[in-house]
Protein backbone atom coordinates (compact mmCIF):
# COMPACT_ATOMS: atom_id res chain seq x y z
CA UNK A 1 0.00 0.00 0.00
CA UNK A 2 3.24 2.56 0.39
CA UNK A 3 3.16 2.12 -3.21
CA UNK A 4 0.01 4.39 -3.86
CA UNK A 5 0.83 6.82 -1.31
CA UNK A 6 2.82 9.10 -3.20
CA UNK A 7 -0.34 9.23 -5.88
CA UNK A 8 -2.30 10.22 -3.55
CA UNK A 9 -0.34 12.68 -1.86
CA UNK A 10 0.70 14.22 -5.03
CA UNK A 11 -3.23 14.28 -6.69
CA UNK A 12 -4.36 15.83 -3.47
CA UNK A 13 -5.27 19.47 -3.22
CA UNK A 14 -2.79 20.37 -1.41
CA UNK A 15 0.03 18.62 -4.02
CA UNK A 16 1.60 20.85 -6.65
CA UNK A 17 -0.25 21.96 -9.35
CA UNK A 18 -0.27 19.38 -11.95
CA UNK A 19 -0.06 16.70 -9.48
CA UNK A 20 -3.10 14.81 -10.88
CA UNK A 21 -1.08 13.65 -13.75
CA UNK A 22 0.73 11.05 -11.51
CA UNK A 23 -2.63 9.33 -11.38
CA UNK A 24 -1.59 8.27 -15.16
CA UNK A 25 1.15 5.64 -13.27
CA UNK A 26 -1.61 4.23 -10.66
CA UNK A 27 -2.41 1.44 -13.23
CA UNK A 28 1.37 0.18 -12.96
CA UNK A 29 1.27 0.79 -9.70
CA UNK A 30 -1.93 -1.75 -8.71
CA UNK A 31 -0.04 -4.30 -11.49
CA UNK A 32 3.16 -4.28 -9.00
CA UNK A 33 1.44 -4.66 -5.93
CA UNK A 34 -0.53 -7.67 -7.59
CA UNK A 35 2.55 -8.97 -8.62
CA UNK A 36 4.16 -8.77 -5.10
CA UNK A 37 1.04 -10.42 -3.32
CA UNK A 38 0.78 -13.32 -5.98
CA UNK A 39 4.48 -14.03 -6.99
CA UNK A 40 6.64 -16.85 -5.01
CA UNK A 41 8.93 -15.63 -2.84
CA UNK A 42 12.72 -15.86 -3.52
CA UNK A 43 14.54 -14.49 -7.16
CA UNK A 44 11.36 -13.20 -8.77
CA UNK A 45 11.14 -10.54 -6.30
CA UNK A 46 14.64 -9.53 -8.18
CA UNK A 47 12.26 -8.08 -11.61
CA UNK A 48 9.31 -6.79 -8.79
CA UNK A 49 12.18 -4.58 -7.41
CA UNK A 50 13.53 -3.51 -10.79
CA UNK A 51 10.16 -2.52 -11.93
CA UNK A 52 9.59 -0.81 -8.57
CA UNK A 53 12.49 1.53 -9.86
CA UNK A 54 10.73 2.10 -13.30
CA UNK A 55 7.25 3.02 -11.38
CA UNK A 56 9.51 5.36 -9.32
CA UNK A 57 10.92 7.16 -12.54
CA UNK A 58 7.64 7.11 -14.33
CA UNK A 59 6.05 8.98 -11.30
CA UNK A 60 9.20 11.12 -10.92
CA UNK A 61 8.72 12.39 -14.94
CA UNK A 62 4.58 12.23 -14.80
CA UNK A 63 5.34 14.69 -11.43
CA UNK A 64 7.88 16.89 -13.32
CA UNK A 65 5.65 17.52 -16.59
CA UNK A 66 2.62 18.31 -14.33
CA UNK A 67 4.65 20.72 -12.60
CA UNK A 68 5.91 22.31 -15.69
CA UNK A 69 2.09 22.70 -17.35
Amino acid sequence: MLLLSPIALLASPLGPKGGWLCLGALPFALWLILRFATQARGPAFNAILASTARFQLLLAGLLGVGVLL
